[in-house]
């Protein structure tokens, strides 16, 4: 499992949660040497992760609340699969029947029917919840992307049996900040926007971003996956490695003259501004929060700064888009007055790397 630099992975607070754990590449599941269970070469999991078990929940039968044996998991009988499977379940660290699952004051639930594949039409935030019935706000599925919205101001009272926990985003009205919604909306004042994220059911989910955590680090404290900010950001590029999206962008430019190093030191130099390569770092590795990223969890992916109706991708907001085309025609005709006419090509490599990619041409413009 890949984590990026100060993420923590978080323990699991209801069953729904535990059994969405991942079994490989989990540092909340380790052997005796304390890494996580691989699934290459001779590991143990191999023979669970070639037949589709890769989840606690795939070990776990929820009718009978026991773990499963080799039979019900399809796997062969043989001893070495026998004890790799005990050796599994003693190292995860949870009981899915030992979480007390009564949902808090804040949570959202939904009812999840046989066979449903999808977020459901109906969720509600509860008020108040005992171990069979809980106090809920009713919320209804109004878009394709898992927007959501109150149909009352009323509390009305639903029996707990089939509902799951589900994740709900808010976003307040300024669509400034992102946050997992638990807070319970305060009367007279605007709500926030509210959208499920991604398949909805949290035992569902590929990548729940409850599950992480931003680390203490000097003078922060542990903070929400959605409380990131600009000074944990600066903390965590101080010394930043290359990671393998900025590496195949830049080799995949061919350049003659300058290596894969030598392009990442100029990001990084001091001349530089650090937001400026703060910036370029972040969009090389497609870490901005637009719109191709922002689908990953129900939201709105389509540009607002034009009507072409195109993905809001990095490249789009800051390249093709027209507002963009037209700063950056203006920053042409300002160059021209300064250098030979005709002889600066503006693309999508030269905004994000300058230097490196106008000198591959011949007879490159002096840019010091």
């Amino acid at each position: 499992m890949s984590v990026r630099p100060g993420l923590t992975k978080s323990e699991p607070t209801n069953s729904a949660e535990a059994l969405r754990q991942p079994i490989f590449g989990n540092p909340l599941i380790t052997n005796q040497e304390g890494k996580p269970l691989g699934i290459n070469g001779k590991s143990e999991g191999n023979a669970f992760a070639n037949t589709g078990h890769t989840r606690v929940r795939d070990l776990w039968d929820l009718e009978e609340k026991e773990w499963k044996g080799l039979s019900a998991l399809g796997v062969s009988f043989h001893p070495s699969n026998r004890k790799n499977r005990d050796l599994i379940i003693a190292i995860i660290p949870w009981d899915p029947t030992t979480f007390n699952d009564i949902p808090s004051t804040g949570e959202w639930i939904g009812k999840k029917e046989t066979g449903q594949t999808g977020p459901p039409k109906w969720v509600y935030q509860v008020v108040e919840a005992t171990q069979s019935t809980a106090n809920v706000s009713e919320f209804r599925n109004i878009s394709h992307t898992g927007r959501i919205q109150a149909t009352s101001s009323h509390v009305i009272t639903i029996p707990l049996e089939g509902y799951e926990p589900i994740r709900v985003l808010a976003q307040d009205s300024h669509r400034t900040t992102l946050k997992l919604a638990k807070d319970i909306p305060i009367p007279g004042k605007k709500p926030p926007l509210y959208w499920i994220f991604g398949s909805g059911f949290i035992s569902d989910l590929n990548w729940d971003p409850g599950d992480w955590h931003w680390q203490q680090k000097h003078n922060m404290g542990d903070t929400p996956f959605f409380g990131y900010s600009s000074k944990r950001g600066y903390q965590n590029t101080r010394k930043p490695q290359p990671p393998p999206e900025i590496i195949n962008f830049i080799q995949g430019l061919s350049l003659r003259n300058s290596t894969t190093a030598q392009v990442v030191a100029r990001i990084w130099h001091n001349a530089r501004p650090r937001k400026v390569g703060a910036l370029i770092w972040l969009t090389l590795n497609k870490g901005l929060p637009v719109g191709t990223w922002l689908q990953t969890m129900g939201l709105q992916s389509t540009c607002k700064g034009c009507d072409q109706g195109l993905p809001e991708s990095a490249q789009h907001c800051l390249f093709d888009c027209p507002p963009a085309q037209n700063a950056w025609n203006a920053f042409r005709s300002t160059w021209e007055v300064w250098e030979a006419p005709n002889r600066i090509s503006i693309t999508w490599p030269f905004i994000l790397l300058g230097e490196a990619v106008l000198e591959e041409e011949d007879d490159p413009p002096d840019l010091q």
